[in-house]
């Protein structure tokens, strides 16, 4: 009986039914990768439009920042920082602004490549902001500027800085 029903089946019906699991799968395969690939380049062009935000972030306005912010800071070694409490305060000011425009507009769009760098940046601000308060709220600034050796501190500080802008600088003009 089982033979009788396989023998009754034209050779069209196979071939028809073949063609329909065959283009079937083709069709299926087809439809997802032309989804993967649209996947892809918009996953890229989001990536890209993300990236030109924080691009024009960094160069534009955080960038200057930072590099006003340290050459504030190189100028201030020249001149006791006690007997300046304006530049104090500016410095004070300025190291407040940097912190605050990475931390809301520049910090949750930075790539991974570079979040290292800039947290390190990040923790030289840090830094330099406790060097600040310090000599901000002590009665005797020079002795406890020459007591902590807080100078050489806030010039590595300094240097880190400048140091780890050039490696952004660098790493932003090779991979993007």
């Amino acid at each position: 009986m089982d033979q009788e029903f396989w023998a009754s089946i034209s050779p069209d019906a196979w071939l028809q039914t073949a063609g329909g699991i065959i283009g079937a799968f083709v069709g299926t395969l087809l439809a997802g990768l032309i989804s993967i690939f649209l996947y892809k380049k918009e996953a890229q062009d989001q990536r890209v439009e993300k990236f030109s935000h924080f691009k024009r972030n960094y160069l534009i306005y955080f960038r200057n920042k930072v590099i006003s912010l340290v050459e504030l800071l190189e100028e201030s070694e020249k001149i006791n920082l006690k007997q300046s409490p304006f530049q104090l305060k500016m410095i004070k000011v300025k190291n407040e602004e940097v912190k605050r425009y990475y931390l809301m507009n520049l910090e949750p769009c930075v790539p991974i490549e570079l979040h290292e760098s800039f947290e390190h940046m990040y923790g030289q601000i840090v830094n330099i902001e406790s060097f600040i308060h310090l000599i901000y709220g002590h009665h005797d600034a020079e002795e406890l500027i020459t007591l902590l050796n807080l100078l050489p501190i806030m010039n590595e500080s300094i240097q880190e800085i400048s140091h780890t802008l050039d490696l952004i600088d660098t790493k932003i003009a090779e991979d993007f």
